[in-house]
């Protein structure tokens, strides 16, 4: 099996085709700090250089988002170490961290006395020749739940090739919170008595709210198994740190999950010696006498050839990066910044469709009413909201169940003319909030005053409705009671008398959609007439939703999983 192909080929052209392997550059030896501003915040990079070549980079304090960051730091300062140029690829899918990484070492060649200039040499290009393949499963798309399908596949035997159009794994899925589930080896680990039953019922109880979130047949049945698809991910070496609520599988010290979630099974591809593809674009799906057959794509250096398959997974993710696709789907939507990868540009809906698959609630979408523009994007507010904070207006009146569901919590926030997330130290001393945050973006991100009447002024809000706000709550929290909007309990997580205080203007960013191609509950694509399409599956974010409005990490593992186990069933 081919092991990271497309990247692994390039590299190794790149390492040697430079044409200046020895730089012709005189530096003062020793080791340069430089820190420069990349996608979350400040990032300090350590060089090191003799006489003649840069011999060491060391990534210090940053905030970069864990996986993506990593795959930056390791490969970008691997590739400059070998070729003595600065001249190399930044990361499709990480492009404004590889920037910031090649401007910090363009900075410590100055500070040491050379010149970045004679450290340009270009690569020789990239003459692989590239053959169709055959398999037994081809997968398109390495978020999550492509991830999970590939996997798991391999697990029962099959011979699988996965696809990834960027240049690094784990689509938007590396930038999920938490996953959701009951009796997983973590939560008994840690002692926690949270069934899966549990689970499923809170499930039904979040529908109550929200008519439509559970479908029954299969919604249910990721319930039941949401423990098991954690317990398969913590085997699989995933780390996870303290359960939260009995049922927020985070990562360690309450860090965002995604990136470890993604880093164990990168680990697991490798370790199995998967075959997987970078920059390998999925261009149109190959139909014989109506049946799935294939894939086209094109490679990284441009040749176009066919992966043949018993079984075509498409898990290329939603279409929120595509804003042609937002303006006709979802133009009330349009406006607003968005937090997923450049991935997800509906690109795997579009082929389905052009071979006679259906796209159903195209206008149906998950956006979340907590969320700052900062960094050069949008960043979510995600977990403030779900562990205390509040979502105040203008006037200092909350306008809604800051726990709820997220199409609640976004008519709410586009009602306003302004809106603004508060915290206490209480609140931001959490470790999710913590980890999530970063101290650095804290200071950078939020307001901070001592009382609540200065941070009101500071963020444009009226000082004494905010304080009329926050002694109601407070006394709320205390109560255990939500009487203005009936947040769940657990979610009350500080009465707000622990200043400083913190807070932050916040609008609505477009997240996840529900819609996408139509499958039936073996994730089987079906055609205008309720048809199966022979041979072609989808999964994750470009499939329509089975669960309408939340957790769909937890949606795309468990299909993941279960799409390979039927296909395994059905080539027996």
């Amino acid at each position: 099996m081919k092991r990271f192909l497309s990247f692994l080929l390039g590299l190794c052209l790149i390492a040697t085709g430079f044409a200046a392997a020895e730089s012709t550059n005189t530096f003062k030896p020793g080791t340069y700090d430089v820190v420069v501003t990349a996608h979350n915040g400040p990032m300090t990079v350590h060089v090191t250089f003799d006489e003649t070549k840069l011999t060491a980079i060391e990534i210090g304090e940053n905030q970069e988002s864990g996986y993506i960051g990593d795959q930056v730091f390791e490969r970008i300062s691997a590739e400059v170490i070998e070729c003595q140029s600065l001249n190399v690829d930044s990361i499709a899918g990480a492009t404004v961290t590889s920037a910031a990484l090649k401007w910090a070492l363009s900075d410590a060649v100055k500070a040491a006395g050379g010149n970045p200039s004679k450290m340009n040499a270009p690569a020789s290009p990239d003459t692989t020749e590239y053959k169709d393949e055959v398999t037994q499963v081809v997968v398109v798309g390495s978020g999550a739940a492509g991830l999970a399908a590939t996997l798991q596949a391999n697990e029962l035997g099959l011979d699988v090739i996965l696809i990834e159009q960027l240049g690094l794994l784990g689509g938007s899925s590396v930038r999920a919170g938490y996953m959701v589930g009951g009796d997983s080896s973590v939560q008994k680990a840690q002692g926690i008595d949270y069934s899966a039953e549990d689970w499923s019922n809170f499930m039904q109880r979040r529908d109550a709210i929200h008519p439509g979130l559970w479908q029954e047949e299969s919604a249910r049945a990721m319930a039941l198994k949401a423990g098991e698809n954690i317990t398969w991910l913590d085997e699989m070496g995933v780390e996870f740190g303290p359960v939260n609520l009995g049922w927020q599988h985070y990562g360690p010290g309450g860090a965002r999950v995604g990136p470890f979630a993604i880093r164990a099974m990168h680990d697991q591809l490798d370790q199995r010696k998967i075959d997987y593809r970078l920059y390998t674009r999925a261009t149109e799906i190959i139909m014989d006498d109506g049946v799935a057959v294939g894939i086209k794509v094109v490679s990284p250096n441009k040749q176009e050839y066919s992966i043949y398959a018993n079984a075509v997974i498409l898990a290329t993710g939603g279409y929120f990066a595509n804003q042609e696709m937002v303006e006709k789907y979802d133009p009330e939507h349009a406006m607003f910044l968005t937090d997923v990868c450049i991935g997800a540009d509906g690109s795997g809906m579009l082929m389905a469709e052009k071979i006679g698959a259906v796209l159903d609630y195209m206008g149906e979408s998950n956006y979340h009413g907590l969320a700052t523009v900062w960094g050069g994007g949008s960043r979510s507010l995600t977990l403030p909201a779900g562990n205390g904070c509040i979502a105040v207006n203008a006037e200092g009146k909350r306008y809604v169940n800051e726990a709820g569901p997220y199409e609640l919590l976004t008519k709410g926030t586009m009602e306003q003319d302004e809106a603004f997330c508060i915290m206490d130290q209480t609140l931001m001393d959490l470790d999710v909030i913590k980890a999530d945050t970063g101290l650095s973006n804290i200071v950078e991100m939020y307001e901070v005053a001592d009382t609540v009447e200065e941070l009101a002024q500071k963020l444009g809000i009226d000082p004494a409705g905010l304080k009329a706000t926050i002694e109601k709550y407070g006394q709320d929290v205390r109560d255990g009671k939500d009487t203005e909007f009936g947040k769940d309990p657990q979610f009350m997580r500080g009465d707000f008398s622990t200043p400083p205080y913190y807070g932050v203007k916040s609008t609505v960013e477009n997240h996840t959609n529900h819609g996408g191609i139509v499958v039936d509950i073996e994730n089987k694509v079906l055609d205008a007439n309720g048809g199966i399409i022979k041979g072609l599956y989808a999964i994750g974010e470009c499939s329509a939703s089975h669960i309408q409005g939340f957790y769909t990490y937890q949606d795309c593992i468990h299909n993941g999983r279960v799409v390979a186990q039927v296909i395994a069933e059905e080539l027996k």
